[in-house]
């Protein structure tokens, strides 16, 4: 990791807040600059680049965007977007709530519409972002939570909370169009969770939580950015994210253990990414 900034967010407990903090690569130090408020309940997803950081607040249904100063501190909130509901829409989603939002390279922010059922699209212009409209739709009842691209954005991958499913779209200049939507959670848990795709492409990689917790394998056909079910491998208990570490091939499921709540566990997973399975699973409890 090369010097510079990176910025966090605090969801629990509900102290709302991104903070800016430095980062010396030489020493490992890292130095807090400052925080301020996300003006929106839960902020859940963070992302940043050299000018802007944006923060999306799950229950304040929000997505915030903050200035980044040049000594990477974090400006006053400057724009506040909030999220749609679609009239008539059950619990959860008969609030408003947006989990992610993505920077895509051609200037656009790309952020998840969850109780809407569609992905929101933003213009980034200096530290200004401007509201764009609908880039696609998801179909009725899905939740979109995460976002994941293929190289280029070519193609975008969206996990589902509510469906437990991957849906595949096609991306022209940030109008996406939807080519496929396929299971990750096939027993109907109504918790999926993340989505990654490994570092050479090949593979699509979705988490999911609440019932027969796990993680669906999925092979990318790279003509067309299709999905093929390669496989699924059980865990315990996922909590929230999965990373896939880009050099070693490793993903990390972050889980929290059934008694006592409060302690949290990692499990780490072996992924071959040449035959799709998963070849090593462990489970250490956290400091």
């Amino acid at each position: 990791m090369a010097d510079g900034s990176f910025y966090a967010q605090t969801k629990y407990p509900k102290a709302r807040y991104i903070s800016a903090i430095a980062f010396d690569a030489a020493s490992g130090k890292m130095t807090f600059l400052n925080k301020h408020y996300t003006g929106g309940a839960d902020p859940c997803f963070v992302e940043a680049n050299d000018t802007i950081a944006v923060t999306a607040n799950y229950s304040g249904g929000s997505m915030t965007v903050f200035s980044i100063l040049k000594d990477g501190s974090l400006g006053p909130c400057s724009f506040i977007y909030q999220g749609n509901v679609e009239k008539g829409g059950r619990a959860p989603q008969n609030v408003a709530h947006i989990h992610t939002a993505r920077f895509m390279p051609d200037g656009h922010i790309l952020a998840t519409d969850f109780s809407a059922d569609q992905l929101l699209l933003y213009k980034r212009e200096g530290d200004k972002v401007i509201p764009q409209g609908v880039a696609g739709r998801l179909l009725a009842g899905s939740a979109p939570r995460h976002i994941e691209h293929s190289a280029g954005w070519r193609y975008v991958y969206v996990m589902s909370e509510l469906a437990g499913t991957v849906t595949v779209f096609s991306n022209k200049a940030g109008k996406l169009t939807r080519i496929q939507t396929i299971a990750s959670d096939s027993v109907g848990g109504r918790g999926g969770a993340d989505i990654h795709m490994s570092p050479d492409g090949r593979y699509i990689y979705a988490s999911n939580r609440l019932k027969a917790d796990g993680i669906s394998i999925f092979k990318v056909n790279t003509m067309n950015g299709k999905l093929k079910k390669a496989g699924y491998q059980l865990t315990v208990f996922i909590r929230v994210t999965l990373l896939l570490h880009p050099t070693e091939s490793i993903c990390f499921a972050h889980v929290v253990t059934a008694i006592p709540s409060k302690y949290t566990s990692e499990i780490r997973i072996q992924a071959c990414l040449h035959c799709s399975q998963l070849l090593l699973i462990s489970k250490s409890p956290s400091a």
